[in-house]
């Protein structure tokens, strides 16, 4: 193995310990808290990245090709909450109008509802893909979200 490879693993190793020890002490902190800590993180180039930046390119720095998504304030609102405070999704809700607007999120593993909001939706195979409060995007099944119950409208 060429020493730059050796040491870009290092690196590679060297990041994943040092995000588990940011989440590790993150579960101390509000969610403000975590929020201004990983805003913190992501601010900062990986050690990967600062050693292996002519030989490997990364993807997480380059811009990403597409629409630019305009994400609504969702500063009125709490981020995340134990109860929600909409109307739970119905099956018939599943339609094209649902871009844009907002809703709660139910996570079961930590039995919290999280703001989202619905940047897109295929009303024929049920998916659709939100952005949370924090700017990370996810694609849902809202057939299976609709079956469980884990979606309130705002």
């Amino acid at each position: 193995m060429q020493k730059r490879d050796w040491v870009a693993l290092v690196a590679v190793h060297s990041d994943s310990w040092l995000l588990a020890v940011a989440f590790f002490y993150a579960v101390k902190l509000d969610a403000a808290g975590r929020m201004r800590l990983f805003k913190l993180i992501n601010a900062l180039p990986t050690l990967f990245e600062s050693v292996s930046r002519n030989k490997y390119k990364t993807t997480a720095a380059q811009p990403q090709a597409g629409p630019v998504v305009k994400k609504k304030k969702f500063e009125d609102r709490p981020i995340e909450s134990k109860y929600p405070s909409g109307r739970l999704l119905k099956a018939e809700d599943v339609l094209t109008n649902l871009k844009g607007r907002q809703a709660e999120l139910f996570w079961p593993d930590n039995q919290l509802w999280y703001l989202v909001e619905i940047i897109s939706v295929n009303a024929k195979t049920k998916q659709a893909k939100i952005v949370y409060a924090s700017g990370e995007e996810e694609d849902l099944d809202l057939a299976e979200i609709v079956r469980e119950g884990h979606m309130a409208l705002l």
